[in-house]
């Protein structure tokens, strides 16, 4: 069986959309790999709020480059907010990745990942909200931790603030339909939650 390995830099907004991508890849038939060594497809989902993030993202990129060695068919893929803003240039300064996608268009990893195994590069950052993108609270949550989960209410920003970045690297405000969230909440008591961020 394939296996993948996440690593995640940044907010709760990250380790969701984290999740929801472990929850993707289990769809697709993948396992979690125990190390990143031993994964045939390494997502690093990136934080862009401050320069350091920044860095430990490069740092870690150039220790999963050797996967890449080890394994050509390796897929690496670098998501979240560090993708949105400076996709192109983690391209330049790292041309051994085979997958960039932003914060908008989790939900587009399938086709993205077979498209990264075809031998192409998979680029695809977004400025324009797809209106499909409530597609991904249709794929599975993989949690940490069997008791907590979160629920996603709205996304992106409409805020101008001076110090922050996350209308550039989200997008617009969007808010979920209520019975979407009901539904997803509903869901996860039966699961077995109780607690909710």
């Amino acid at each position: 069986m394939k296996k993948y390995y996440i690593r995640t830099f940044g907010c709760q907004m990250n380790i969701n959309d984290s999740q929801k991508m472990a929850g993707i890849l289990k769809t697709l038939g993948y396992e979690p790999a125990e190390s990143w060594e031993e994964a045939d497809v390494i997502l690093v989902n990136t934080c862009s709020v401050r320069e350091k993030p920044d860095q430990k993202v490069l740092s870690a990129l150039g220790e999963f480059k050797k996967v890449k060695n080890k394994n050509p068919d390796a897929v690496i893929g670098v998501c979240g907010c560090l993708a949105q803003r400076a996709g192109y240039e983690i391209l330049q300064k790292a041309p051994f990745i085979d997958m960039v996608f932003g914060t908008t268009n989790i939900h587009h990893l399938p086709q993205l990942l077979e498209e990264a195994q075809q031998g192409n590069k998979a680029v695809e950052i977004i400025e324009d909200i797809d209106e499909n993108e409530t597609q991904l609270d249709s794929y599975p949550t993989v949690r940490d931790n069997k008791y907590t989960a979160y629920v996603t209410i709205i996304r992106g920003c409409d805020k101008k603030c001076t110090y922050c970045i996350v209308p550039a690297t989200r997008g617009k405000e969007r808010s979920r339909r209520i019975g979407e969230i009901l539904q997803e909440v509903q869901y996860l008591v039966e699961d077995g939650v109780k607690r909710y961020t």
